[in-house]
């Protein structure tokens, strides 16, 4: 099983989602952080510890919070109780 060229695939995959997710939440600015509330080491350890799980998690609710951008600014129809 651990000598799969599958196996090795997926875990280097795994690590370089893992990575992006890091990254990604290192690129925004710490005041960002800070004015929405949120903790970014928190968030950093809940990427490392839950893989591509919590880098899908940070990416579905909270990047987008601290990049200033809503769901409503997508051009996507949104219903006004949905509207942050």
């Amino acid at each position: 099983m651990l000598e799969s060229p599958l196996f090795w695939a997926l875990v280097a995959i795994d690590v370089m989602v893992r990575l992006y997710g890091v990254w990604s939440a290192l690129a925004v600015s710490p005041d960002a952080w800070a004015a929405a509330g949120r903790n970014r080491v928190a968030w950093i350890w809940l990427m490392v510890g839950f893989g591509p799980l919590g880098v899908l998690l940070f990416f579905g609710t909270v990047r987008k919070e601290l990049l200033g951008t809503s769901v409503a600014d997508d051009g996507l129809p949104v219903a006004v109780t949905d509207r942050g």
